[in-house]
């Protein structure tokens, strides 16, 4: 339940040493909590940099959300799984993340998980701009804004849809509309500090 705190609020390190206290305990705990605590973890693993233990964490996450049938929790152990290895120099590696993003948007579908969706096309957007896919990525990410707008969510919006958008404005040479965005962006983080 704490998980949000020690995302958000830069105490993944503390959070992640209770978590991993708890994970050791050797008592019976339902099946709920120990999905819950291993995908808490596996985040908490992976803020803190610690690739392998948040992917084998998330691995054993993903087994008991599948068991479950848990489409909601399946898609976001997925895109975490997509995040964690679709940025990595290997292309293999790389392919493997961009292949969890499509799962993750499958679950997310088959479910109507708007807050899933918007995630997933944030993440489909970034991938096409790393494969250069300009046009491709510029759909994904104002859906995606389109989804978060309409969800009333801000927070997203104000991390990064606008700057991914101005940097892809600019390496198109519309530098009217990358400074647009950019200062979008700007303000909308403005915002949010105070």
């Amino acid at each position: 339940s704490l998980l949000p705190l020690w995302q958000f609020r830069y105490y993944a390190n503390l959070g992640r040493e209770w978590v991993r206290r708890a994970l050791a305990l050797d008592k019976a705990v339902s099946a709920p909590a120990m999905r819950k605590a291993l995908y808490s973890a596996g985040t908490l693993a992976y803020v803190a940099g610690d690739r392998q233990e948040a992917a084998a964490l998330f691995a054993g996450a993903l087994q008991r959300y599948q068991e479950a049938g848990d489409p909601h929790m399946t898609g976001r152990v997925e895109l975490a799984l997509g995040r964690l290895t679709w940025a990595n120099e290997d292309p293999d590696v790389a392919r493997e993340g961009r292949a969890w993003f499509a799962a993750a948007r499958r679950s997310f579908e088959s479910c109507d998980d708007r807050v899933g969706l918007a995630f997933c096309l944030h993440y489909e957007g970034l991938v096409a701009f790393e494969e250069g896919d300009f046009a491709r990525a510029k759909t994904a990410l104002h859906e995606s804004w389109a989804m978060w707008q309409a969800l009333g969510f801000t927070w997203e919006l104000a991390q990064c849809i606008p700057g991914h958008l101005a940097d892809v404005a600019r390496i198109e040479g519309d530098l009217t509309d990358a400074m647009s965005l950019y200062q979008e962006c700007l303000k909308f983080n403005w915002e949010r500090q105070y």
